[in-house]
């Protein structure tokens, strides 16, 4: 081999090496991010939710698109989209779930973080980069986020942590413990998660869990996440649409029972920190946890931005806020005119959770802890019944005691009435015998 030759095959092997490197210190640097969209007939909102993800700051992404046998025109615009960005992967597939499209999703899947997104929802243009950064900056395997609440045009932002900075998976926990029912901890919206604990533990969603499939996932990752990051920025918006899964899925039956399949895999959690003994009323309260979220609304000054930047869209009219507005109220109605005799169910599910818990009833148990349920709240129900009961009766008593009373009064008018008679009679017989 001539000195040329020699000079060329040096080059060519530097200049591999080289590029290695490059490679090396973008991926430590930069590394790709899957971003992983379940949908099922969103032709009205996936373009906004795709425009949302194309426009990040940080370009270093694998999209998926899951299309979940949508039988609207959602197909034909992630189709559009495709074509015109080569980093999204579009995967169809026969109806089947939100879990089942995201498992599909995560074997798909290649980047270093994986971060989700729901198709009704979009997020801001330094979603992605924030979460990175924050991941790359404290070497975190969950990093954590506030969001934003959107219903018509009201916004809240939405959290729990107050403050930002890292934590341990026990300081974590600890966080939890009184809040677990709330989104912010419950959602894989608002994280972001390292892909390697995913695989290695091979963990993925429950198919068959028609809702609270996120939190499972969310507690079952928490056991091998070391370091968690915690950001005070919101870095989605959360749309709540009427008609949603959790509120069309939330029957007495599954309640209960969804409730005890997450209980055990919340109280292995904590039994496998050393919390558990310690504190085990404040676990077991997840079962009494409703799904909710902390809110507070958003300053004017933030909301104008939001509104201009997000929220307007072209053509849109004032009676969609009235609208809004209208639904907010009727709910806020709603809520007031089912309140009474809430406490009352409460007590007596606190005593149906102890019971339960007592039993340590198996999965193929399950009928007979709707019978269970459904009994209590027959039970509930009577003992409503027999109080309207008991209180029409002591009314019909009180106005009975009312009426006698008033009758003896009468009567003992009357009988002092006579006797004045007979006194002021019995004078006038006296006067006249004297005259």
């Amino acid at each position: 081999m001539n000195r040329e030759m020699q000079k060329a095959v040096h080059e060519e092997m530097h200049e591999t090496a080289h590029e290695a490197v490059h490679k090396k210190e973008q991926a430590e640097n930069c590394p790709l991010v899957s971003v992983i969209i379940p949908v099922y007939n969103r032709s009205k909102t996936i373009a906004r939710c795709a425009d949302s993800i194309l426009a990040q700051t940080y370009q270093n992404l694998e999209i998926i698109f899951v299309n979940d046998g949508s039988s609207d025109d959602s197909f034909e615009q992630l189709l559009a989209y495709a074509k015109r960005d080569k980093r999204i992967v579009l995967i169809n597939k026969p109806n089947s779930g939100v879990s089942d499209s995201r498992n599909y999703a995560l074997e798909s899947a290649h980047g270093t973080y994986i971060q989700f997104v729901d198709s009704d929802d979009w997020i801001p243009e330094n979603a992605t980069e924030e979460y990175v950064k924050a991941a790359l900056a404290s070497d975190s395997d969950l990093v954590v986020a506030d969001y934003y609440r959107v219903r018509g045009k009201q916004v809240h932002q939405s959290g729990d942590i107050r403050a930002a900075g890292d934590y341990t998976r026990t300081e974590y926990a600890k966080l939890m413990m009184d809040r677990a029912g709330d989104f912010y901890y419950g959602v894989v919206w608002n994280k972001l998660f390292r892909r390697s604990l995913i695989e290695e533990n091979a963990l993925n969603f429950n198919e068959k869990l028609d809702w609270c499939e996120d939190f499972l996932f969310n507690l079952e990752y928490l056991k091998y996440a070391a370091r968690i990051t915690v950001i005070r920025k919101p870095l989605y918006f959360y749309v709540k649409t009427k008609g949603s899964l959790v509120s069309t899925k939330t029957t007495p039956a599954n309640v209960i029972l969804t409730k005890l399949t997450l209980y055990e895999y919340y109280k292995e959690l904590y039994q496998s920190l050393d919390l558990y003994e310690d504190n085990k009323l404040r676990v077991q309260g997840f079962l009494l946890q409703a799904a909710a979220d902390k809110k507070k609304l958003v300053d004017p000054e933030t909301y104008d931005v939001l509104l201009e930047k997000y929220l307007r869209e072209p053509g849109e009219g004032e009676d969609e806020d009235l609208r809004a507005d209208a639904d907010a109220d009727a709910e806020k109605l709603r809520l007031a005119e089912f309140y009474p005799g809430m406490q009352e169910l409460r007590t007596r599910l606190l005593d149906l959770n102890r019971r339960l818990q007592e039993l340590s009833v198996a999965e193929e148990d399950g009928p007979d802890l709707i019978d269970l349920w459904n009994q209590q709240w027959k039970d509930w129900k009577n003992v409503r019944s027999t109080q309207r009961e008991e209180q029409k009766r002591e009314r019909r008593e009180q106005r009975e005691r009312r009426m006698e009373m008033l009758i003896q009064l009468l009567r003992q008018q009357t009988r002092q009435t006579a006797s004045g008679k007979r006194k002021r009679i019995g004078k006038k017989a006296d006067r006249g015998g004297l005259e």
